[in-house]
């Protein structure tokens, strides 16, 4: 007797539950902050010029969080001696 899989079904996999509209947690970054987002969204509609402290900027934008964590997260890279011994061979 062959068995069908479900459409979309790869064999061995796992069955993923159907997503639940009423998740039991969301991702969160600690330095986000809805009323920073509130408080910068009013000042800038009053002034003609804003100035964001580093805490509100990373707050309301997850863009520059991401920009700001590629620009310190250490990367693997090859040092000029195993470069050198590359081209060498």
């Amino acid at each position: 007797m062959r068995r069908t899989l479900p459409s979309g079904s790869q064999p061995g996999s796992i069955p993923k539950p159907p997503k639940d509209k009423d998740a039991a947690y969301k991702t969160s970054a600690p330095v986000q902050d809805p009323r920073i987002a509130e408080d910068v969204f009013n000042r800038s509609m009053k002034a003609p010029l804003l100035t964001l402290t580093p805490e509100e900027l990373l707050s309301i934008s997850p863009e520059v969080r991401a920009k700001y964590r590629d620009a310190v997260t250490p990367r693997r890279v090859q040092t000029m001696t195993n470069q050198s011994r590359a081209t060498q061979i």
